[in-house]
């Protein structure tokens, strides 16, 4: 037994019907024993913001941390656990969570989200009010000794100790779900640091703190080329990523497409402006982008292979998909396109880029095939996208 290999030995393990089955395997012999904890912790831990205690206790056992290869940091609406609780959560502390991440040997992925975190009480709509919420009761900005600032401190906490531990593990994910887009205003010289080891980045946007509700770009606070700076540092210190999932914001209304902030103007900006030599995936949630900054994003980036837009691609000849997209199959040679334009619509991948079910018949299929030229003919009844969701052509 001792000889098979690790791999073979976890998929074994996966045929086994409960944890309970997982956990008696350890009874076999020391080589399964290290095997099943990594089995029972292949999906990684999840704590909250608050439960470093219980983090530190984990890296205690040296069996159980070099089981470990993914957390996720739950960071809560920090008003709903004043309700729950009666006291203040206490903040991260970067140094402290740092020391304690270097304790997981194998250590890959790292997470901070507050869109899944259940002691929030939000619906998928409304974490946009969480940080209204945030702003309204900060006041005095970042250093503000309120509470409202609580998860924004440590959303920096969690990146910055991601930093610490990075010369003793090898943090090869990073997922930051919401962060507010001026956090970064200051990033090269509050933190000055580099992830040449992170490969994967998912990383959610949104609005400004300080300036939440900024329509144009005269309304601003902060200079834009200081913000800009920031975030190009901070894309920029991840020289070797090879797959980037960019989101902005939450639902984005159809009547909503000819507004773009301060904000989101921002964000493209530096996003355009930045170059990944190693990128092979990309995926663009939410973020109006338009063809031909895209497309000359594309002709630097002739490494990416997968492309996914999901509510963001926004034709220049109002709604003309057809023509959009035919400038894509001619100009780009990619291998996986999803295409998103339309909430009836069906996803054909997950975040993973795993096959979604059976989508042979769905639109963004027939899109696929279009843009990949395994089809010559637009595969829609109209250029346009109605209102209503596009309609097939028949065979």
């Amino acid at each position: 037994m001792e000889a098979i290999p690790v791999e073979l030995k976890l998929r074994i393990l996966d045929f086994l019907p409960s944890i309970g089955d997982i956990a008696n395997l350890r009874c076999v012999s020391q080589s399964f024993k290290n095997i099943s904890l990594r089995a029972l912790f292949k999906h990684g831990i999840t704590v909250h913001s608050f439960e470093v205690e219980e983090l530190a206790e984990l890296a205690e056992s040296s069996e159980i941390a070099d089981a470990i290869a993914k957390i996720l940091i739950h960071i809560p609406d920090v008003p709903t656990l004043w309700d729950v609780s009666g006291t203040p959560p206490p903040d991260l502390d970067p140094a402290v969570i740092g020391l304690i991440l270097e304790r997981f040997p194998r250590l890959t992925s790292l997470s901070a989200s507050t869109l899944t975190c259940p002691f929030g009480r939000l619906k998928s709509s409304e974490p946009r009010l969480l940080w209204d919420r945030l702003w309204r009761e900060a006041g005095n900005g970042y250093d503000s000794p309120q509470d409202g600032f609580s998860a924004i401190r440590n959303y920096v906490a969690v990146l910055i100790a991601s930093h610490i531990s990075g010369s003793s593990v090898l943090i090869t994910t990073l997922t930051l779900d919401l962060l507010p887009l001026d956090l970064l205003k200051n990033y090269s010289s509050f933190t000055d640091p580099h992830f040449p080891k992170v490969q994967n980045l998912r990383i959610g946007f949104t609005n400004s703190l300080i300036d939440p509700i900024a329509d144009g770009i005269d309304d601003a606070m902060i200079p834009i080329s200081i913000i800009t700076d920031g975030i190009l540092s901070f894309f920029r210190s991840m020289k070797n990523l090879t797959a980037l999932d960019l989101s902005w914001g939450l639902e984005r209304p159809q009547s909503d497409w000819d507004r773009v902030t301060v904000c989101e103007f921002i964000l493209q900006g530096s996003f355009y402006s930045s170059l990944w030599l190693k990128l092979e995936v990309l995926r663009i949630s939410r973020m109006r982008t338009e063809p031909k900054p895209l497309l000359e994003f594309l002709s630097l980036h002739r490494s990416i292979k997968w492309l996914s837009l999901h509510f963001s691609l926004q034709p220049e000849d109002g709604n003309n998909f057809e023509e959009t997209l035919t400038m894509f199959r001619d100009q780009v040679r990619l291998e996986r396109f999803e295409l998103i334009a339309h909430d009836r619509q069906q996803r054909i991948y997950d975040v993973d880029w795993k096959p979604v079910g059976d989508v042979e018949t769905a639109d963004a299929t027939a899109v696929e095939k279009f843009v990949l030229k395994k089809t010559t003919k637009w595969p829609m009844t109209t250029s346009h996208l109605p209102t209503s969701g596009w309609r097939r052509m028949r065979s």
